[in-house]
């Protein structure tokens, strides 16, 4: 019963979604210009990416290796600018 509960919660959370994005893009385009279609592309990817953030060979992992790599990078700068 429980299971069921959690499924039709998420349903409606995702068909809520659905509808906001639907506003939101509609509104995005009348300001923006963009086809809605570019949007949509957009949403999927970004979905498609939020979806296998803890895949461990994922580009959410990918992302923030490369951010990892970029904070120890500028503290290594900032180390050698304060030796010099």
């Amino acid at each position: 019963m429980k299971k069921l509960l959690l499924h039709a919660l998420s349903l409606f959370f995702y068909v809520t979604l659905g509808v906001l994005s639907w506003v939101i893009g509609e509104s995005i385009t009348d300001i923006v210009g963009y086809p809605l279609n570019v949007l949509v592309w957009v949403a999927i990817v970004c979905s498609i990416i939020y979806a296998y953030r803890k895949d461990k060979d994922g580009m959410y992992q990918l992302f923030k290796d490369i951010h990892q790599s970029n904070l120890d990078e500028i503290a290594e700068q900032e180390k050698e600018e304060v030796n010099t």
